[in-house]
């Protein structure tokens, strides 16, 4: 039967959490929290690497909740990491909706980085999936600037909005008599 471990990891801008699972749900080790950088992103791997060579895991699967660009980073490098590809690795986004309604059958769990990692590497344990993240190198400058453009163009086009309401309304009011006299006096 194959043995699989389940990564939850819960980002934030200067840190992370993991919590490890296998596939009853048990928790394999205990949450702990890592820098959100390259040197925790290799703790974090060094990790996973020893827990499946002593648990005798035959395959891997991790899921960080895709807040911002908090866990961008770290999707990128585990995706793309040649230590922990021996065990073809799946990585996976979730849309913090998708883990905040699976909390919900949590009631009694809190609110905290520990718990939240717990709750991605379940969401993860239980299936139903999206689709792996793929690593995407050469298309990030090109996936910015395209947001960025679509961000410029809908500012432009507010603003523009803006300015035509006020024009219109403008417009629409009577104009004042001129007061001044106008003389075409030539010296």
């Amino acid at each position: 039967m194959s043995k699989t471990l389940f990564v939850g990891i819960d980002a934030h801008s200067e840190s992370n959490t993991a919590c490890f699972l296998d596939q009853e749900g048990k928790i394999i080790l205990k949450s702990f929290s890592f820098p959100n950088n390259l040197p925790g992103a290799q703790e974090l791997e060094t990790k996973i690497v020893s827990i499946m060579q002593e648990n005798h895991f035959d395959s891997l699967k991790i899921a960080a909740e895709s807040t911002s660009f908090y866990s961008l980073h770290l999707v990128e490098f585990l995706a793309a990491s040649s230590v922990i590809s021996p065990f073809a690795p799946l990585v996976y986004q979730f849309n913090p909706k998708l883990t905040s309604a699976f909390k919900k059958a949590y009631p009694d769990k809190d609110k905290t980085d520990n718990i939240d990692a717990f709750v991605v590497a379940d969401r993860l344990r239980f299936g139903r999936l999206p689709e792996p993240y793929s690593v995407q190198q050469p298309y990030v400058p090109l996936r910015r600037l395209t947001r960025y453009r679509f961000h410029l163009i809908e500012s432009i086009s507010r603003e523009k909005n803006f300015f035509l309401s006020h024009l219109v309304i403008l417009l629409a009011l009577p104009v004042p008599p001129l007061s001044l006299k106008i003389s075409l006096r030539t010296n």
